[in-house]
């Protein structure tokens, strides 16, 4: 006799990708049994997230104002452009993306506390969390899927008629089924730490929560002040420009902090802990479902933190995978054609974000040509992403693509800056264009701007200002 629990879906990891998937299906199906399987106690510190301006519209409309408010505002981007020139942060050249309050100004996220609040939310809804308790193994069978769990010494078996893969960059489907593909496109590895005692950037102030990138060739470092008091700072590099010479990479990212100019006034008294490092951050999957089984957030791919598109995603994933998983709990049908649609947007979804990084780091160098490239990025976002998904509610499910008249003309520009690029740093123009040059980016200020009152802000949070 088969004496196993069974759920109608089970979550292999119960981070923010899982909690926002669960909290949709329980708000429209109260019923719908959901475990979710979560290994550790709490939550640790993860990489200091941003939401991305499409993320940002998500959880603005997701009803959790109880848990954003606890999160810090996000004051825009903020690009700080280094090289041989600059000696300090006042030396150094600044293109800055401000935001405007609006239903697209997001926050700097606590990955601890916001997955952990989650998670809470999803519980109070009626989830069984399971934590902690590690996933031994699975077998896969379609609408009836098993799962052996350990709970502390105690070995369940659990079944489910849904099983979501939401363990993150470990993989549990994709490694047992190899189904996991790095994107060698892009040869970027991933450095970062948590520190306490960072000084401020004095020079900015009211803009110390802004996303701050401190820029050059081949690499950016991102530092985010979180809602503890504590900044992220990690670095994300082409390994093929930026060489480590062997060093192992903890006492590469330290030496390097110790060396950037900027970087060593900001930690000059701070002290950093948590070291963590990917030695290649993107890849993706073969597939991202079967009948009875789906993948979500980082356990189906990774492209690179910058704008930081993972939240983006798996907010977007949340929005298909809910509604297909509901409409089959509900019929007893599976719509194959709605499945494979949903795998085929998300997949050249993925391979247009690996276009929109290839080739960038080089660009770092080059404050002017980087402001370029990335003024015509925001320009797109916002003219065929933001406004349409703020006038038309339906459309913010869609992942942001190149559409086939936008691709070539993007690889064009692309190519473009970059003969710029190495032709100025044969001339020597680079350095002189990186030392005290201020820019902003119209595509984000202006525009938002004019459309503040007319199409991005809505009531609440206009509400919410006054």
């Amino acid at each position: 006799m088969d004496n196993s629990e069974k759920y109608d879906i089970i979550t292999m990891g119960a981070g923010m990708a899982a909690s926002i998937l669960v909290i949709n299906i329980l708000r429209q199906r109260p019923e719908t049994r959901v475990a979710m399987i979560e290994t550790s106690t709490e939550f640790p510190k993860k990489v200091g997230e941003s939401f991305s301006d499409v993320t940002a519209i998500f959880f603005n409309r997701f009803n959790v104002d109880h848990i954003l408010k606890r999160q810090q505002r996000k004051a825009g981007l903020r690009f700080i452009f280094h090289d041989e020139a600059t000696k300090k942060i006042t030396d150094a050249s600044d293109y800055s993306s401000p935001s405007i309050l609006s239903e697209a100004n997001g926050f700097q996220v606590n990955r601890s506390t916001f997955d952990n609040d989650l998670l809470s939310y999803a519980q109070e809804l009626g989830a069984e969390v399971l934590r902690p308790a590690h996933v031994m193994d699975f077998n896969y069978s379609a609408f009836n899927s098993q799962v052996t769990v350990k709970i502390g010494e105690e070995i369940k078996t659990l079944r489910t008629t849904w099983l979501v893969d939401s363990s993150g960059r470990q993989g549990i489907v994709t490694k047992k089924w190899n189904w996991r593909m790095p994107a060698n496109q892009l040869m970027t590895a991933s450095s970062w730490a948590h520190f306490e005692n960072v000084k401020k950037i004095s020079s900015i102030d009211d803009r110390h929560y802004a996303t701050t990138h401190f820029m050059g060739e081949g690499y950016w470092v991102w530092t985010i002040p979180l809602s503890d008091n504590t900044v992220s700072i990690g670095i994300v590099y082409d390994q093929r420009i930026l060489k480590t010479n062997g060093m192992h990479p903890k006492d590469f990212f330290f030496q390097f902090i110790k060396n950037h100019p900027s970087l060593s006034e900001l930690t000059s008294e701070a002290t950093g802990t948590g070291f963590k490092h990917y030695p290649h951050l993107p890849y993706t999957s073969r597939k991202y479902r079967e009948p009875g089984l789906a993948l979500i957030g980082d356990a189906a791919a990774f492209v690179d933190p910058l704008f930081s598109p993972g939240m983006e995603f798996n907010s977007q994933q949340s929005l298909w995978l809910a509604p297909l998983i509901l409409d089959h709990l509900k019929t007893g049908h599976y719509c194959e054609r709605s499945w494979l649609k949903y795998e085929k947007l998300f997949s050249q979804a993925f391979e247009d974000r690996i276009l929109l990084y290839e080739n960038r780091y080089a660009l770092m160098g080059d404050q002017e040509l980087y402001g370029l490239m990335t003024q015509l990025n925001f320009a797109g976002y916002y003219m065929f992403v933001i406004h349409p998904s703020v006038l038309f509610p339906n459309l913010l499910k869609y992942p942001a693509r190149f559409n086939p008249i936008i691709r070539p003309f993007y690889k064009k520009f692309r190519e473009r800056m970059l003969y710029l690029y190495y032709k100025r740093k044969e001339l020597g123009i680079t350095s002189k264009i990186n030392y005290k040059r201020k820019t902003f980016s119209f595509a984000r200020m202006e525009l938002a701007y004019l459309f503040n009152s007319v199409v991005i802000t809505p009531r609440r949070i206009k509400n919410e200002a006054a």
